[in-house]
């Protein structure tokens, strides 16, 4: 488990060296990282097309997505992607969000 250094947690586990370990992250992370989405809309012919669309002109690397239907009026697309950085997928979740029949979007954190 990772703590803050100003975690109260801390103050016992310094006393056991063998349990603690410093660390540091590194300030040039690169590559593309996957990320879970969730997007409620309201169904309509050809949207999952324009959302791929949206997703692709961001520079997005769709791995996998699928449709539930909620009920008669809301559909729920799970959709993984590679994304590059933090930046990269506002950009994205913002077009998305421009898409007309998206009720709403978030993100799956694991």
């Amino acid at each position: 488990m990772i703590h803050l250094e100003s975690c109260r947690n801390l103050v016992e586990i310094r006393n056991n060296p063998e349990k603690c370990m410093p660390l540091a992250w590194s300030n040039n992370v690169s590559g593309e990282f996957p990320v879970e989405l969730k997007v409620e809309i309201t169904p309509e012919r050809g949207f999952i097309a324009a959302l791929a669309s949206r997703m692709t002109e961001s520079d997005a690397t769709i791995e996998n997505i699928s449709v539930d239907e909620k009920d008669a009026f809301t559909s729920v697309v799970d959709v993984v992607l590679t994304v590059r950085d933090r930046i990269h997928l506002a950009d994205i979740l913002r077009r998305i969000r421009g898409l007309k029949h998206v009720r709403r979007i978030h993100r799956v954190k694991n």
